[in-house]
């Protein structure tokens, strides 16, 4: 079974998708666990109620995370905080905060705001007892240097590597989980298969980001979360084992990452 640990299920159904097809296609592929990843605040309910309806529907273990990503740095409000803490609190499916972090190749605001937006929430997640889905791009060295300042309490998983083995050893020995996504397949991303290569069995995951960053061959589609057995199959291949053996160990360590002992459903 595979664990696609993050993915925007609220975006693949706003692409005019049929996101119970989508579901389905999971399940041929032995998908069996899936994490809704938070875009913004203004959704959450919608994300809500989309997760409470597949998981009515279909035997496969939806969570969420609730955060706002570094995109929202210059329009930040003095509630947000507030609003991201009800918003953590207010479903059991809710397992992590983010995605939130540092995203220095759009330029979202300043520096310092994305910073100060990243370590408030990294706050949030400390007082609640949640562990921080982290997004960073062209922003290693900030985002390491605010790690070792501030490492969340309960952990964090980088989502979607995509640098080299030097910034993941760095990642690494701060106790971060590295998720490793479709961009693992793509032509320049040899630093990024050079870390699957090396990272120890027991600290790294499995995502798609769909429907963003569709693995190579399927670039130019809408991504959803089966692929996230293209991706297992492509990392077995890097680190020579079976690819049951990569769902085994990503499984087992999205559910440590993410602190999950049972399936958080509300009814």
């Amino acid at each position: 079974m595979f664990a696609d640990t993050h993915c925007h299920l609220r975006c693949i159904e706003q692409n005019n998708t049929d996101i119970d097809g989508i579901i389905e296609n999971a399940m041929e592929k032995k998908v069996s666990f899936v994490i809704d990843i938070s875009t913004g605040l203004d959704d959450f309910l919608t994300r809500c109620d989309l997760v409470k309806r597949l998981s009515c529907m279909f035997p496969v273990d939806f969570y969420l995370s609730a955060g706002i990503p570094p995109y929202f740095a210059q329009k930040r409000t003095s509630r947000d905080m507030d609003v991201l803490r009800e918003q953590c609190c207010a479903d059991p499916r809710v397992v992590a905060v983010g995605e939130c972090g540092l995203d220095y190749h759009h330029g979202y605001g300043t520096k310092d705001e994305q910073k100060s937006l990243f370590a408030d929430q990294i706050g949030v997640a400390d007082d609640i007892g949640l562990p921080v889905v982290v997004h960073s791009r062209d922003a290693d060295d900030d985002l390491v240097g605010l790690l070792e300042r501030r490492m969340p309490r309960c952990g964090a998983i980088i989502h979607c590597f995509s640098s080299g083995p030097e910034v993941a050893c760095r990642l690494l020995d701060l106790g971060c989980t590295l998720s490793f996504a479709g961009n693992i397949t793509y032509k320049r991303a040899e630093g990024v298969r050079e870390t699957a290569r090396m990272v120890q069995s027991d600290r790294y995951v499995i995502e798609t980001d769909s429907p963003y960053l569709p693995p190579e061959g399927r670039r130019g589609t809408t991504n959803e979360p089966a692929n996230v057995a293209i991706v297992a199959s492509f990392i077995a291949d890097i680190r020579g084992v079976c690819v049951e053996a990569v769902a085994q160990e990503t499984m087992e360590n999205a559910k440590r990452a993410f602190r999950l002992k049972s399936p958080r459903k509300s009814s």
